[in-house]
């Protein structure tokens, strides 16, 4: 064997194991990021949510309230949402019906849609 220095072959060698190191490294870094925006972007969804739940129950027994916003935005409008809720008179019962729903705007959704449901009773 030479050992005069590295040949071009070994050279090339390394390179490529270097190569393939560096393009699993950087699709890994991908898939963390768009796990990690999504993650976020639920999380927003379920802020959403929770507080139009609490909003409605605030409103006095009785109180109908049908909201419909189909642009619904957060983050300076970066992330947008369909809102739906609803609070009803059931009549069943001396109680409200409480529902709540969120969904994505982008297609395909990257997340599926949110429903909370609820009752409300003296």
């Amino acid at each position: 064997m030479n050992k005069r220095g590295v040949t071009l072959i070994e050279l090339l060698v390394a390179s490529v194991f270097l190569l393939v190191a560096l393009i699993i490294l950087a699709w890994g870094l991908s898939s963390s990021l768009k796990a990690s925006t999504n993650n976020y972007i639920l999380n927003q969804a379920n802020i959403l949510a929770d507080s139009q739940m609490e909003s409605l129950r605030a409103l006095s027994l009785g109180t109908s309230v049908n909201i419909q916003n189909p642009n619904y935005c957060v983050n300076n409008g970066k992330i947008c949402f369909n809102l739906t809720a609803v609070r009803s008179k059931d009549p069943n019962s001396s109680c409200d019906i409480l529902s709540v729903t969120v969904s994505d705007t982008k297609s395909p959704p990257r997340f599926k849609d949110i429903n909370l449901q609820s009752e409300a009773c003296q």
